[in-house]
């Protein structure tokens, strides 16, 4: 940030006023990539399934391992906004080996 603005001062002083200003340097929230089929899918799911007897159904908790790394940059953000549109990076199809351990 000192570096984009051309400020000529120590990155720590940077920080400090940031910090006195309510914003602090965090790593971004994920939350899947949705396309809008995905959306209209899921509305539609939602919209069919509203009166359903839900104490009928049995869920699992399912996990996917996978070997890359996910490498989210911090961003600086004002506290309480984490799930603010902009403080939100998508996450993207992962590639790699891949392990499912699905629950049951």
């Amino acid at each position: 940030m000192r570096d984009r603005l051309g400020l000529q001062c120590h990155r720590t002083t940077v920080g400090r006023y940031l910090h006195k200003e309510g914003i602090h340097r965090r790593i971004p929230a994920v939350k899947p990539l949705l396309t809008e089929d995905h959306r209209r899918r899921r509305l539609q799911f939602c919209q069919e399934n509203l009166n359903r007897d839900w104490s009928t159904v049995v869920f699992s908790d399912e996990k996917n391992l996978c070997t890359n790394t996910d490498y989210r940059p911090p961003l600086w953000r004002r506290c309480n906004t984490r799930y603010d549109p902009a403080n939100i990076t998508p996450t993207e199809p992962r590639v790699g080996r891949q392990w499912d351990t699905g629950g049951g």
